[in-house]
């Protein structure tokens, strides 16, 4: 194809024709700037494609991260709320008579009130996102939003799950004083 061109011109030339040759040195300019153009087209859209790709991607593994935490969280907050449940049971016992319950069921319920579970999201892509400017992948301004309060939110969290153990700790401090732990773990099954 190269040859065929070359031929052209030197025929152009040689027959003396140079306004015919300026017309076809441009049309080939012209041809050759159009070809680089539509490469470069083609190339910024395989790169948007690409992109999309790794955005999708990103997309789905904060899905599966979030998914895990959020199950991980429903299960901590079913175990609250029996701690709590379990809390206002104590709660309505006191002043009242207690005949009635064996120490067995006093030592579990007070037991229960004491579990302080810890919940420690897995925050693998996002940390991942925030060290490798992933942000930046991201198209859509919501979810970026939501990503950035995050951190906040978990923040937040950590703050109330150290109340909650903090709150435990001088429940366990005032039984030791006032009262007696032998037997408060005993039936769990988690005692060992």
């Amino acid at each position: 194809m190269i040859k065929f061109f070359r031929n052209i011109r030197k025929n152009l030339l040689n027959e003396g024709k140079t306004s015919k040759y300026l017309k076809y040195a441009i049309g080939e300019i012209v041809l050759v700037v159009i070809g680089i153009l539509i490469a470069l087209q083609i190339n910024n859209w395989n790169e948007d494609r690409i992109e999309r790709k790794e955005e999708q991607k990103i997309i789905s593994n904060l899905n599966n991260e979030f998914e895990a935490n959020l199950k991980a969280l429903d299960s901590i907050i079913n175990r609250l709320n029996s701690g709590m449940a379990s809390m206002e049971k104590v709660f309505n016992l006191i002043g009242q008579d207690t005949s009635h319950y064996s120490n067995y069921s006093i030592d579990s319920l007070i037991q229960q009130t004491l579990i302080s579970p810890t919940w420690r999201p897995s925050e693998f892509v996002l940390n991942d996102l925030k060290s490798s400017g992933g942000f930046s992948k991201l198209e859509n301004n919501n979810l970026k939003k939501l990503l950035f309060k995050w951190s906040r939110f978990y923040n937040e969290i950590q703050e109330t799950q150290t109340q909650v153990e903090t709150t435990s700790l001088s429940l366990i401090q005032f039984i030791k004083e006032h009262g007696s732990l032998r037997n408060i773990d005993t039936h769990d099954s988690l005692f060992k």
